[in-house]
């Protein structure tokens, strides 16, 4: 699948926006005492997203509204801070027709991967730097729906562990899949311009643009320019 994503041909390259994994280690160490412990530690090193990057605020979202909200100052910005920030007046998510286009072909391509790797609880990790500029790829996405994350769901779904009556973060594989494409949907807004400066949804994962009202705007816009 990754190498899809560098084929040299326009037609046969895969968009992905998953964050590249670069090595898997098991690094471990002996506790000198009585019992000679041995303690091990698993970890996953991936590529920095935001090398060279002068990114300013971080957001981590995963589609859902369940203990999603960050109070720190300073930290990753979770789901409910996007919408709390959005509701309050603060600075949304914008990209140009083509990038929201490209960012839900992306999404879609990972997701269908994902889901068919019985794989969910990842998340869309969104930097913004000094120039308003967006950076993102697929975060998290090793962790498998398995018996004690069907145990979790169950738990948190029946409300015995809280949650204000919202649906769990970890849900089943493809009601995440369906959530994490309808929020991205709705997180990034559309910002018009000259190329494009009226858009239609046709589907949840493309945009279309109306010929005659693009015409009419180009005009309009023309004149005012």
């Amino acid at each position: 699948y990754m190498g899809k994503t560098y084929h040299q041909d326009p037609a046969m390259k895969m968009r992905s926006a998953l964050v590249k994994i670069l090595g898997l280690f098991k690094l471990s160490s002996t506790r000198v005492n009585a019992h000679c412990k041995e303690l091990a530690g698993h970890y996953v090193l991936m590529e920095n997203l935001f090398y060279g990057c002068d990114v300013r605020v971080t957001y981590d979202l995963k589609g859902s509204r369940r203990n999603r909200f960050q109070s720190q100052e300073g930290a990753v910005q979770l789901d409910e801070n996007l919408i709390h920030g959005l509701c309050d007046g603060g600075i949304g998510l914008f990209v140009n027709e083509r990038s929201k286009e490209r960012l839900n072909v992306c999404v879609h391509n990972d997701t269908v991967l994902l889901s068919k790797m019985n794989v969910m609880d990842y998340s869309l990790l969104v930097g913004v730097d000094g120039r308003r500029r967006l950076i993102v790829g697929i975060i998290d996405y090793i962790r498998q729906y398995t018996v004690d994350k069907q145990v979790e769901y169950v738990m948190k779904s029946s409300g015995l562990m809280g949650g204000g009556g919202r649906p769990p973060t970890v849900i089943p594989v493809h009601e995440y899949k369906h959530r994490f494409r309808e929020a991205m949907q709705r997180y990034f807004f559309i910002v018009p311009c000259k190329a494009t400066p009226w858009t239609f949804s046709s589907t949840p994962f493309f945009t279309i643009v109306n010929d005659e009202v693009r015409a009419q705007l180009m005009q309009a816009t023309k004149s005012v320019a």
